[in-house]
């Protein structure tokens, strides 16, 4: 049953047309609700099946004959056929996050990850202490996201005081390096710049953590990772600054009592709140770290811009693997579908095929 705050897309459709289906729309008989922002106090959107199919029904309300609607050029069916199409459109653009969260440590200070080694930490206390990572998507408009002044927001339930939870921010700047961040990178957000590690259990060493945004997706080099430390202490602000209940400026904190993290942009929620608690996420324990365990092979762009919080596969698990593709059930998690770039030969060859074209125009006749 619909609520005051839904909209029904068949009804309205059927209403704003006056005609009967014609044979593309079956496949748009499940777009029955969508919850519209500007009506909506819930703020729901469409769940992702929902999501295609009413894009589905905005298209075939562009592109379906008029003469094959009654009245259709009356100015009433006009109007709502040009609010439908307004409508859907925003509704399936509404639940593509352009940046979702990938994975994060719950591994305590004093304990080790459950049988596996992280490929940057090893088998070491703490897994490399307080991190997480983020999995950029981009947008079905665009590859590239600008995340200036954005905020990661996040939660745990631990008390700091009677009846206050630790909670905190990581505020990114405007500093425009954070304005082109490519579909496919792969984020990490640490607390320390020499985390410690450990090879086969002889000895402690330390892995350099700090700050490193060189990024070279020709060499196969898809992560960025920020300590968030160093930033904090640079003189004159550097790519990100943290306020927290749980410590210092620069600090943040991820643990496996109920942490969440919700991504923000300063017009709005991007992804979240997600993490243990949310959708299938639970059981997050102090030797584990919580993950997305997808999409595996053969995922496409459509699949990725499709998660939501609550339909992401969302686990706990013994396999670590920081600023890389997650290792979940013997699957690889499949990044090639937001990871491609330009063939280095057809780069070095388009010069040469533009600089032929100019010599043809340019040829007398």
């Amino acid at each position: 049953m619909l609520t005051d705050n839904e909209w029904n897309v068949h009804g309205a459709i059927r209403q704003a047309t006056a005609c009967d289906w014609p044979p593309l729309l079956p496949s748009i008989q499940n777009a029955t609700h969508c919850s519209i922002p500007v009506f909506a106090a819930s703020g729901k959107v469409a769940p992702p099946t929902q999501a295609t199919n009413v894009a589905k029904a905005a298209r075939w309300l562009l592109e379906y004959p008029p003469s094959h609607s009654k009245e259709s050029n009356s100015p009433m069916k006009i109007s709502l056929r040009l609010l439908l199409i307004a409508v859907l459109t925003v509704c399936g653009n509404m639940s593509h996050a352009e940046v979702i969260l990938n994975e994060w440590n719950a591994v305590g200070t004093g304990k080790t990850l459950s049988n596996n080694a992280d490929g940057t930490f090893g088998l070491s206390l703490g897994n490399g202490g307080n991190w997480f990572e983020l999995l950029v998507v981009g947008s079905s408009q665009s590859s590239i996201v600008d995340m200036r002044g954005w905020s990661l927001n996040w939660t745990e339930d631990q008390e700091v005081s009677p009846g206050v939870n630790s909670a905190g921010s990581i505020q990114l700047s405007n500093d425009s390096f954070w304005s082109t961040i490519r579909r496919g990178t792969l984020l990490t957000f640490i607390e320390t710049t020499d985390a410690a590690t450990a090879e086969n259990g002889l000895g402690t060493q330390v892995a350099d953590t700090s700050t490193n945004t060189s990024f070279d997706p020709l060499a196969g080099d898809w992560h960025i990772n920020i300590s968030t430390r160093q930033e904090q202490a640079k003189v004159g602000g550097g790519l990100v600054s943290t306020t927290t209940n749980d410590g210092t400026p620069g600090d943040f904190s991820v643990g496996n009592d109920n942490w969440q993290l919700t991504i923000n942009s300063p017009t709005g929620v991007v992804f979240g709140p997600a993490g243990e608690g949310i959708g299938n996420a639970s059981g997050v324990s102090s030797t584990e770290v919580g993950k997305f365990e997808g999409l595996a092979a053969g995922a496409t762009l459509a699949d990725w811009l499709a998660v939501t919080p609550e339909n992401a596969p969302y686990n706990d698990g013994t396999t670590s693997t920081f600023g890389q593709a997650n290792s979940f059930g013997g699957n690889l998690q499949d990044l090639s579908s937001l990871q491609s770039v330009p063939e280095p030969s057809s780069l070095l060859l388009a010069p040469f095929v533009f600089g032929l074209a100019l010599r043809r125009r340019r040829m007398p006749s």
